[in-house]
């Protein structure tokens, strides 16, 4: 009886298939002994409610937001497209942005379009003056909005309409005759009075409520520190936020620890000085939302008809949870370049000086000071106003200012008008495009335009140069041709092992070559030759493959077989051809019959194996569980 119990355990196991074990937890400690964090439900080791993994080895809370800490670009995906992990230096931890180009608004990041390029809706719109409502996307174009006018190329600023209106520039005062009074920042005109300036009550400030040092200096901009992790409130710095209502005068926002989360709002908004937050400390708006004046928390900003705003002639954070109070004179300090932008995209808050203070100045390559205006005033180009030479450029070449009727420029000084000009190309030079372009420049010259190239045959204005085209390379004083180059005969290609193809009289790779990188590499014989470059490999294997260590390998999903790279087609998949069908270690024994990857004839397909065995093998199998058959009936009849 043992026997039989033995021959009937071996046939049994011949027969097994290989099963997969399944494992669950039963508790947390067995989940937080594989991943610190974890715990575990419905049987499954998972991150806890508001948290992910990253990285495969820790539990981190999700980025929900802007500027939310992150530590891998795959956290921010709540801002949709165009987003990434920014960290600074060697920090592990960083914040949630948007990428380079693209900015953030209305919870999401979107790919920033300039003034005067293509756009499908206004908040894709962002120059380089940061308010998001300065353009609008008008017939398909990026422009000025409603209540904005341009300053200069691309600038728009918004307008002030009426006497009485806040202004920086006299620009902004859009009325005839308007003019911005500088000690009010009020539009007026020359006959009008300016109104005076209602009398500014002191802050109260609560006894129960000082300014320790945990308030962030007011020299600086201050980013909101709502969302940001934390372990104590000191982690999470006071702020001072903008008075609704009055340009100057600024109130506290206490900053505290809660849950290891910072949470910013106003003195009133904590019940006796203990944690106990309101409901809406989890609905601080961010700039561009609805809310309320509890909920537009942000350094500076405020409600206007109804939205979190920053107001007139301040500019937008990054963050777009805090406001950036503008410069209102150029030799004001600054701390950052968008304070600056009062006068214009091109100026900047400049090195430190005296005292290490800083002071805006004119991108020096872009614009130049513009007292009467006030603003740095972008160079002007063909044909554009200006007073002295210096005003003036085309392309990255300096022009001449001239002057018409023999007027001499004077300078604005002691009450006189300056007399312009008009910039203009010199002697020997054309307009052409806004560029003042020549002729007869030589291989090696400075050029603008290709057009100027004329002297030597093959060349183009490649990085300010004049430079052989591509196909051709420099040979004394002259562009030769090489793979792709122009000719008539063979000698005037100067590559090895080319030869001038009369058919379309370019220099092309001799037969048995194959070209890359202007030179001419043999082809090579089998796929286990050794390569140099992947075009070698290309002409044997297929255009799936590259030369890595001097072989030429597949790419990733492909196999070589009857000596070309083809993309791996399982048993039972689609294909047009045997090469392509694919079984590891077995690719032989695989055949492309009646369009599907099946097993040849002498492999017949094993269900229990799900592959193909071979003829030997399966007769051999059936023969012993025959006998095991016969055995078992012998022995029990």
């Amino acid at each position: 009886m043992l026997c039989k119990s033995y021959l009937l355990f071996i046939g049994i196991i011949l027969h097994t298939s290989v099963g997969q074990s399944i494992w669950f937890c039963e508790n947390n400690a067995e989940c937080s002994s594989i991943l610190p964090g974890m715990v575990c439900q419905s049987g499954s080791c998972l991150c806890p409610p508001g948290n992910e993994i990253v990285d495969g080895n820790s539990c981190v809370p999700v980025a929900t937001y802007h500027v939310s800490p992150c530590r891998a670009t795959s956290q921010c995906h709540n801002l949709i497209i165009n987003f990434e992990c920014r960290k600074t230096g060697d920090n592990d931890v960083g914040e949630c942005h948007c990428q380079e180009g693209s900015h953030f608004f209305l919870g999401r990041c979107w790919k920033s379009i300039g003034y005067g390029d293509q756009c499908t809706r206004n908040e894709e719109c962002m120059g380089v003056l940061k308010d998001p409502y300065s353009f609008a996307c008008i017939d398909g174009v990026c422009a000025c909005a409603e209540g904005y006018y341009e300053r200069q190329r691309g600038e728009c600023r918004e307008g002030s309409f009426n006497v009485g209106d806040d202004c920086m520039v006299h620009e902004d005062c859009r009325f005839e005759g308007g003019v911005c009074d500088l000690g009010t920042l009020k539009c007026v005109t020359p006959t009008a009075e300016p109104e005076p300036e209602p009398t500014k009550k002191k802050a109260e400030t609560k006894s129960e409520y000082t300014m320790t040092s945990n308030l962030t200096s007011t020299s600086m901009t201050s980013s909101r520190n709502h969302g940001r992790a934390c372990s104590t409130s000191e982690d999470c710095p006071n702020v001072l936020r903008h008075v609704p209502g009055s340009w100057d005068t600024v109130q506290v926002s206490i900053g505290m620890c809660h849950n290891r989360c910072c949470f910013v709002g106003a003195p009133e908004q904590f019940q006796d000085n203990n944690i106990v937050f309101l409901i809406f400390f989890l609905l601080l708006s961010e700039l561009g939302s609805p809310s309320t004046n509890n909920q537009c928390a942000g350094f500076l900003a405020q409600v206007i008809d109804g939205i979190c705003r920053c107001p007139k002639n301040y500019y937008y954070h990054e963050n777009m949870r805090d406001c950036i109070k503008a410069t209102r004179r150029f030799n004001d300090a600054c701390v950052d370049d968008n304070q600056c932008h009062t006068f214009g995209g091109s100026a900047r808050c400049g090195e430190p000086g005296t005292f290490y203070l800083r002071t805006c100045d004119c991108i020096a390559e872009e614009a130049v000071w513009d007292e009467n205006r006030q603003i740095c005033r972008l160079f002007a180009g063909i044909g554009e106003y200006c007073e002295v030479d210096s005003d003036c450029l085309a392309g990255n070449m300096e022009i001449l200012c001239v002057h018409g009727n023999g007027d001499e420029s004077e300078s604005a000084e002691n009450g006189r008008e300056a007399v312009g000009g008009v910039c203009s190309c010199p002697e020997g030079y054309s307009n052409v495009d806004g560029l003042c372009l020549t002729t007869g420049l030589a291989l090696g010259d400075a050029c603008q335009a290709t057009s100027e190239c004329t002297e030597t045959v093959h060349t183009e204005c490649i990085d300010g140069f004049c430079s052989c085209s591509e196909g051709y390379l420099p040979l004394e004083g002259t562009c030769a041709s090489i793979i792709g180059g122009s000719c008539v005969e063979d000698y005037d290609c100067v590559t090895e092992n080319s030869i001038c193809d009369l058919d379309n009289q370019t220099c092309q790779c001799a037969e048995g070559f194959v070209g890359y990188d202007y030179v001419c590499w043999p082809h090579l014989v089998h796929p286990s030759n050794q390569c140099t470059v992947t075009a070698q490999c290309l002409v044997i294997t297929g255009e799936a493959s590259s030369c890595e260590e001097g072989q030429c390998v597949c790419f990733e999903g492909y196999h070589l077989r009857d000596g070309r790279c083809w993309p791996k087609t399982g048993l039972f998949e689609p294909c047009s051809r045997s090469s392509e069908c694919f079984l590891e270690d077995l690719t032989d024994r695989v055949q492309c019959r009646n369009s599907l990857c099946q097993c040849s004839f002498e492999y017949p397909y094993s269900e229990e194996l799900r592959t193909c065995m071979s003829s030997a093998t399966t007769s051999v199998g059936s023969l012993f569980m025959t006998i095991l058959a016969l055995i078992y009936v012998k022995l029990n009849y």
